[in-house]
């Protein structure tokens, strides 16, 4: 009898370590290590990668953003100023090369090297403001709300953000580094002009005060890429400007709600995928 059982033990010994050697059963990962140092970067929240005890890649790791109390913190995922979505993904949803430009969530995680993986140097970022990503142009004092013709006029006297990118110019012609001209014309009248560098996420912002002296009604931003060069092309977007108005107590809670996801108090936490583990939990 104890040489039947000294067999079937050693026979199931086997087997679990064949098991193991080709792959089918794995051991639970153990979870990486990160040093790190918080500061203040140009009023963002700013988590730095000092040490990192192995590469691994970005989507092995779930962000999360929650509220002191525990419940996840919301942005606006539409531009509709209605935040509707839980600060909830993957680091490479996240990923960028540059903090310039618009960003469809309000934090970042600048991977400096582009690779798709952690590494020393890379730095997490958290918005107290942002630019939503959105409609070419946006009324920034109020929520980043899409501005065009009736009903979406913009009063005067209001900050007026033009997104620069593929998606808000409708065409795939432009580049990092495409020199950008923006006139803000009334009839043949050119208000405003301004220029600017489209970064290395691909995208640029520029931001145009409407002075509340200037002519009410139909306006267009003609925007060139490239302006002066052979490949030069230009897109043009029309809007109605409307009698200076004070911005409504509602106005301004959904530009805090929108343009403000985090504040004081909000804790950050990197979950591990594969060990389930939380590997950094930082409070703002």
């Amino acid at each position: 009898m104890g040489t039947i059982l000294l067999l079937i033990i050693t026979v199931a010994l086997t087997s679990v370590l064949g098991l193991f050697l080709f792959g089918l059963v794995k051991t639970p990962e153990d979870p990486p290590r990160f040093d790190t140092v918080q500061t203040g970067l140009n009023g963002r929240w700013a988590i730095q990668f000092t040490g990192v005890s192995k590469e691994l890649k970005l989507s092995d790791f779930q962000f999360i953003g929650s509220h002191a109390n525990g419940t996840y913190l919301q942005y606006d995922s539409d531009s509709d100023g209605v935040p509707d979505a839980p600060l909830s993904m993957t680091l490479d949803k996240l990923a960028t090369m540059s903090s310039s430009g618009p960003t469809l969530f309000p934090a970042s995680y600048i991977d400096t090297n582009g690779d798709g993986n952690i590494d020393v140097g890379d730095t997490f970022l958290a918005y107290p403001s942002y630019v939503p990503q959105g409609g070419a142009l946006q009324d920034a004092s109020r929520g980043y709300k899409i501005v065009g013709l009736p009903p979406d006029d913009i009063p005067l006297d209001s900050d007026l953000v033009i997104l620069v990118d593929p998606t808000t110019m409708g065409s795939p012609d432009v580049h990092p580094g495409d020199h950008i001209q923006i006139e803000l014309k009334h009839g043949s009248h050119v208000e405003a002009t301004t220029t600017g560098v489209v970064g290395p996420n691909g995208a640029m912002t520029s931001t145009i005060h409407l002075d509340p002296g200037w002519f009410q009604g139909s306006y267009k931003a003609i925007v060139s890429i490239r302006p002066g060069e052979p490949t030069e092309w230009q897109n043009e977007f029309h809007f109605k400007a409307s009698a200076p108005a004070p911005i409504t107590p509602a106005e301004k809670a959904t530009y805090d709600q929108v343009g403000k996801a985090f504040s004081t108090g909000d804790v950050v936490y990197i979950v591990h995928k594969p060990s389930n583990r939380v590997v950094l939990e930082v409070q703002l």
